[in-house]
């Protein structure tokens, strides 16, 4: 319906259609805020599809059409909305992934480091003349400290791969949030904002 919509409003009906949704907001009392007008522009056009049936029964019910109201509906039925709403989301996402990701790689580095100071230890121990207990000691402490390091780089490993999986999800899904956003819901032909975003790029090259 979003296709329709960006077509009617660019052809011959668009001033009846723009008539039609400040006098219906009106008529109900709804304040004409940019964003109660597009929502009433959609609800005008196809008042039995989902957005309009929703407004009729948030209506019905008696409810105020409050700012958050009409926020919850454009991110639930407008396109451009619901589009900016999972980008909004897959940012949130990502942040979390590259925390985990940088904690991760802070908690190898230090392993690191204290693998360092022990090996720098063991060495001058081995320099000195040590009793063998003592040297039982110094082996079991290196291998202590080899299998902790071991054991820290398999889990930034799996990590790192857990993370590279996520962000190939996030894309795979934003990519079909945008087809959604640039596609009829009816006819699955590409809408306006697919022409829009298609001439922007031919002027570019």
């Amino acid at each position: 319906m979003s296709g329709d919509i960006d077509t009617a409003v660019r052809g011959p009906e668009a001033y009846a259609l723009a008539h039609h949704a400040l006098d219906d907001m009106q008529r109900r009392q709804i304040w004409p805020t940019p964003l109660n007008y597009e929502l009433w522009l959609h609800f005008v056009a196809n008042p039995d599809g989902p957005l309009g049936q929703e407004i009729e029964r948030l209506l019905a019910d008696g409810s105020t059409l409050t700012e958050e109201i009409s926020e919850s509906l454009a991110a639930a039925y407008l396109p451009r909305a619901k589009l900016n709403d999972q980008i909004r989301d897959a940012g949130v996402k990502l942040n979390r992934e590259l925390a985990s990701v940088a904690h991760a790689i802070k908690q190898a580095q230090t392993s690191n480091e204290q693998y360092g100071e022990t090996l720098a230890i063991a060495s001058r121990d081995l320099e000195a003349d040590v009793a063998p207990v003592t040297l039982k000691e110094l082996v079991e402490n290196l291998s202590a400290a080899t299998r902790q390091v071991q054991q820290e780089t398999r889990s930034l490993e799996q990590r790192l791969s857990s993370s590279s999986s996520e962000v190939a999800r996030l894309r795979e899904h934003l990519e079909q949030v945008r087809r959604e956003a640039t596609t009829d819901a009816l006819t699955k032909l590409a809408n306006r904002k697919a022409f829009d975003e298609e001439v922007a790029r031919a002027c570019a090259d």
